[in-house]
């Protein structure tokens, strides 16, 4: 008589501090407008398996790009309805690593790219404004292999229809000068996670 096998997955926590600088150009014209974005910087990623077994931690250099067009409708003086869509694309070249179990962790190139469908309702204030923003993502990945000591290659990513809400603001200092924070909850069948983000604008 041969034993049972249980094979059991295990989740784990990834935490990613960002650190990204880059431009924007936005382009306005009869309440239509396209934003594009180019940026570049670091990522410092601390993963932990949720048993609390296995820990470790590296960093990626990150580059990316994106493009949105939209419509801003207004319902009146102070609030506005803007659905949208955008394709982004990014690719991050993570450091091997070790983890605290003996693993050596070597990534490929991962490359990501999402297309967002949402709809964003924005109340105008005095200098500022506030925003809600449900939408619906598809992610499209290549490349996205890691090679774990004694195991096969694994994904770090995979294709899958995720659903968003997200919520900001921008407070206008000068005319020219702004501050902006935002933060975010994605979701899907077998995923989830949150992000949060702040910075200033400068435009001229």
């Amino acid at each position: 008589m041969k034993p049972d096998l249980i094979c059991k997955k295990i989740g784990s926590d990834i935490d990613i501090d960002s650190y990204l600088a880059g431009l924007y150009y936005r382009y306005d014209r009869n309440m239509n407008w396209l934003f594009a974005t180019i940026y570049g910087g670091l990522q410092k990623a601390e993963i932990k398996t949720n048993d609390g077994v296995t820990e470790f931690d590296t960093d990626g250099v990150e580059l990316g790009a994106g493009v949105e067009v939209g419509r801003t409708i207004p319902l009146n003086d102070t609030v506005t309805l803007t659905p949208s869509f955008g394709l982004y694309y990014n690719q991050v070249n993570f450091d091997e690593a070790d983890d605290n179990v003996g693993k050596h962790y070597k990534w490929s190139t991962i490359r990501h790219a999402e297309a967002e469908a949402g709809v964003r309702l924005e109340k105008q204030f005095e200098r500022g404004k506030l925003y809600l923003k449900p939408s619906i993502i598809r992610t499209l990945t290549g490349n996205d292999k890691v090679k774990i000591t004694g195991m096969d290659e694994a994904d770090t990513y995979h294709d899958q229809t995720l659903g968003r809400i997200e919520v900001g603001g921008r407070y206008g200092f000068t005319d020219a000068f702004s501050g902006y924070a935002w933060g975010n909850y994605t979701f899907g069948s077998d995923y989830q996670a949150t992000g949060a983000g702040a910075g200033v604008s400068y435009s001229w």
